[in-house]
This record gives structure tokens, sequence and C-alpha cells, in this order.
């Protein structure tokens, strides 16, 4: 058994110049030019799973090959024994805040179309 997990997200998209490479995890760089992308991100997303990773001890990459795709690995410590133990939160005491509970029923809103839909069209 590892100690660890792993996630992998993989595109077919155009795929990402090596000279790129390097960047993804940079705030607010933006690969500019790229012929697959209708629109262009802010350059805030990656950063932030790159700051979460290693917030939590873990390790991210990126692989491409242009014409074929981009593979991003988030490799993560299972359990808490490499956090420092002031910044975990007790389970009972943890609490949402309105910035949470936004999320959680905006979750809860979508499961509700998801399954009025599943109902109606595939008569779930």
């Amino acid at each position: 058994m590892s100690d660890y997990v792993e996630l992998m997200v993989e595109d077919t998209g155009i795929g990402i110049e090596e000279e790129n490479i390097g960047k993804l995890f940079e705030r607010f760089h933006r690969i500019e030019n790229s012929k697959g992308r209708s629109y262009e991100g802010t350059g805030i997303g990656l950063a932030l799973v790159a700051e979460l990773v290693k917030l939590h001890q873990g390790t991210i990459r990126a692989e491409s090959k242009i014409g074929e795709g981009t593979r991003f690995i988030v490799n993560l410590p299972l359990g808490s024994s490499h956090l420092i133990p002031e910044q975990i939160g007790k389970r009972d005491s943890y609490q949402l805040g309105k910035l949470g509970m936004a999320f959680v029923e905006e979750s809860m809103r979508w499961h509700l179309v998801e399954k009025t839909v599943l109902q109606t069209y595939l008569n779930l």
C-alpha cells in the first residue's frame, strides 16, 4: 500500500509548448496566442491548485505533447501526520462560513437539477 494518492487529469487538446510548462503554475501566467482556446483564463486556477498541493506537502507536475494534449499529475500524502497540528481543524468545530455555505447550496441546486433531468428525460 502506498503512502500517497495520485490524481491525474488529462485532456486531448493542442498541448503546451515546452517553454511554457515551467510557467503554468505561476500566478497570472497566461499562454498568449493559444490556437485551441476560444477565451483566455485569468491565470489563477493552476496557481491556486499548486498552492493547495504545497500546503498539503504534495507535488504537482504537467506533461504535454503538442497535438496530443496535457496531463496534470498531483500526488498528496495520505493521513495527516505530515501536517502541522495547529493547522488541522477539529471536525466538530469546523464551520463553513458564508462562502462555504454558498458552495454547498450551489452544489445542492445542481444535484436537484440533475435529479429532475434524469427523472424527466430518462424515467429514472
